[in-house]
């Protein structure tokens, strides 16, 4: 059971990155993404009660409600946490603040769940369900962006780690797997692979249409076509879920002797890396292949009707500054944005911009160059700079003091000095 929980749940990272690049439809892309929280989920809490099989005694009766109370539990106390933790961040102004509680959060809805005996993990799904869909207005627009990209740094290097730990770990598998053991490893490989890939084909196609006798208001998986279906059920592959899994497993217990620990590991990571690696590379061409992805005609397309779009928005712009409705600031500035616009639009068709860009370099180049020198003359202090100027867009330069040592601290902090 714990070595099926550790190779039980998905890494859609790989898949959704694929979809999203070939526009893959939304309705598939929200499934998998859905689909994986609640994976990892079932699958790290099945781990925690096989885990605590193999450390305690443990009975039929007693595993049904234990699991019960683990799941009610971790439920209840997940959402309590969601809801105070939406209140709180509501209140929070400073992005940084905001990026601390963030973090503690999840600690926060963990770890007392885990010791009061409930699932730690479905605790904090459930807290991150509650701020995810109840949590309008937690987050200010200037808090997004900084929040966003740290927890994309965070979970690189975690899932860096993760598969870190599994290489330092080849000396164990080397050493305990003798010569006699290689065969048996390989086809436990091949075998939990081949059906774990088997069962989840066989879901998509064949569980998916049943849910339409479940009542009340679901998403009907009946009315997704079988291609659909099929891309589906090709995303499953295994990731850094599974690794964490593994390598938390008992060194020794009841039922899992030492001696076959580097199989346990060997047969794990390499069902992550035939999935991976078979599933992804073949991912593109089955999307082709089913008429999922975005044709070439459709894309070029969709990209000529967006220049359309813009240059007609210029060319209104246009008219209302020659009848006088709009002043010519206000104009300029907006014809920048679109000009911008249309710029990233046709760089997305292949029209090279070498020319232009070359063009307009040389004159940041030299327009850097002159701020450099009017700075080394405006204050002896900028004379002896080790770092160039940047460039200069706001014009606080010239709504500096212009005397003493006012003059030269704003001349100083507006380069990098």
């Amino acid at each position: 059971m714990a070595l099926g929980a550790a190779v039980a749940p998905t890494d859609p990272v790989a898949a959704i990155s694929i979809m999203k690049r070939l526009n893959a439809p939304v309705r598939i892309v929200t499934i998998i993404e859905g689909e994986n929280l609640i994976n990892d989920a079932v699958a790290l809490t099945a781990f925690v009660l096989a885990v605590e099989a193999l450390t305690t005694p443990f009975s039929v009766g007693h595993g049904i409600a234990r699991l019960a109370g683990v799941v009610a539990g971790g439920v209840a106390y997940g959402l309590a946490v969601g809801f105070i933790a939406s209140r709180l961040r509501r209140r929070i102004r400073d992005p940084g603040s905001q990026i601390i509680v963030s973090l503690l959060t999840p600690y926060l809805a963990f770890v007392p769940a885990d010791e009061l005996g409930f699932s730690g993990v479905l605790s904090t799904v459930c807290a991150g369900f509650y701020l995810g869909t109840r949590g309008e207005g937690v987050l200010q627009p200037a808090s997004r962006l900084p929040g966003h990209l740290f927890w994309q740094v965070l979970v690189f290097l975690l899932e860096s780690a993760l598969f870190v730990l599994l290489g330092l770990e080849i000396r164990v598998i080397v050493r305990e797997l003798t010569g006699a053991a290689w065969p048996s490893a390989l086809l436990g490989a091949a075998a939990v692979t081949a059906v774990i890939v088997a069962l989840r084909l066989a879901w998509t196609q064949f569980v998916f249409p049943l849910s339409r006798y479940l009542p009340g208001r679901h998403i009907a998986f009946d009315h997704l076509h079988w291609r659909g279906r099929l891309a589906i059920g090709w995303s499953g592959m295994r990731g850094a879920i599974s690794l964490a899994i593994v390598l938390s497993l008992p060194v020794s217990a009841q039922g899992l002797p030492p001696e076959r620990r580097g199989e346990r590991l060997f047969v794990t990571g390499a069902v992550v890396f035939i999935t991976l690696i078979g599933c992804a590379t073949t991912m593109p061409g089955l999307l082709r292949r089913l008429g999922l992805a975005e044709s070439d005609r459709v894309r070029i397309e969709y990209r000529e009707a967006k220049k359309a779009v813009v240059e007609a928005a210029l060319a209104r712009l246009d008219e209302l500054i020659e009848n006088g409705e709009v002043d010519g600031r206000t104009g300029r500035t907006f014809r920048q944005l679109y000009e911008d616009l249309l710029d990233q639009i046709r760089t997305e068709f292949g029209e090279h911009l070498e020319e232009e860009l070359t063009d307009s370099l040389g004159l940041r180049r030299e327009l850097v160059r002159t701020q450099r020198e009017k700075l080394r003359r405006s204050t002896p202090r900028a004379r002896s700079a080790p770092r160039a100027c940047g460039p200069w867009t706001d014009g606080s330069i010239l709504r500096t003091p212009t005397s003493g040592k006012s003059a030269e601290r704003g001349l100083a902090g507006t380069c990098q000095l």
